[in-house]
């Protein structure tokens, strides 16, 4: 059972305690966790429970959520423990008693927080740095694009690309979904390294939670196994970090772009969301296209 402790606020000090998987909070009685702030929005955030770790997603708020005072954007998932605090409007929030997403205990903790002093005091250089390297991840998708590859073809230069730009993730694939965007059709991986060869998995439990709300899952700091597109290939690796971005294009699933860190508790930043968000727009038209014919 996992309780919402008020830090600061109307309802100061209080403790709510919940037990189900999914919780709603916000101002509105309605909401499982109601807050008697007006600056807390009628259905505010919803906070749900993803194997052993608890999330937190903004939905849409009139004046945000912000977790260790960085705002979450609309629509995306963060991981959250009793070390992160919880803003919304005039109402600060902790959840405790929750299993600590830090597998490696504050050594893991400290490292991201001088990686996260580092991005602040970055130069310009770097920044520009980054910026190219992203410019050069869409130019080359625009550019395969303009071919007429079959599908695994294009396929494989997108797993090539986000291998290429992201170096710190262990393994990628693109799941994609059937005509309704239902269930999981067809799946393309590819692991950085060649021992990781034949164990190139994926956590179903992260996919289904992107098919099921198409938004963006983040996690951070995992301490679990995660089960792979085939329960028999025998990958038992455990995931330090995953994400997983929806493919979408007129409204319609087409399939997610899903990679995972094996060797370290943070294989990507905040700020490769954005990278993946681009090249999930860009593959969303291109597959949008190959079904057409």
């Amino acid at each position: 059972m996992a309780k919402v402790y008020i830090v600061e606020g109307p309802m100061k000090g209080q403790t709510l305690q919940f037990d189900e998987e999914v919780v709603f909070v916000g101002r509105s009685s309605n909401n499982d966790i109601q807050i008697n702030d007006d600056t807390v929005s009628r259905r505010h955030l919803k906070i749900f429970k993803l194997m052993d770790s608890y999330f937190v997603e903004d939905l849409k708020s009139k004046n945000g959520t912000f977790i260790n005072g960085k705002a979450l954007n609309p629509g995306q998932s963060m991981q959250v423990d009793d070390n992160d605090l919880v803003s919304m409007g005039r109402t600060q929030i902790r959840l405790v008693e929750t299993p600590s997403m830090n597998p490696f205990d504050d050594l893991s903790r400290t490292a991201f927080e001088n990686e996260e002093k580092q991005e602040t005091g970055s130069t310009e250089n770097e920044k520009r740095a980054w910026s190219n390297r992203e410019m050069g991840m869409v130019q080359k998708t625009v550019e395969f694009l303009k071919a007429p590859l079959p599908l695994e073809g294009f396929v494989g230069k997108l797993l090539e690309i986000l291998l290429e730009t992201l170096p710190r993730i262990d393994r990628v694939a693109i799941l994609l979904f059937d005509e309704k965007g239902e269930q999981i059709k067809e799946v393309f991986a590819k692991p950085r390294r060649a021992d990781h060869k034949g164990k190139v998995g994926y956590s179903r439990t992260i996919v289904q939670e992107v098919l099921k709300h198409k938004d963006p899952v983040v996690m951070h700091h995992s301490a679990h196994d995660g089960p792979a597109s085939d329960p028999e290939d025998g990958d038992t690796q455990e995931i330090q970090s995953a994400m997983c971005v929806p493919i979408i294009s007129n409204e319609k699933l087409y399939g997610a772009v899903y990679m995972d860190g094996l060797e370290g508790p943070r294989a990507f930043r905040q700020k490769d969301l954005s990278t993946v968000k681009t090249l999930a727009d860009l593959a969303a038209m291109a597959l949008e296209k190959h079904r057409k014919g």
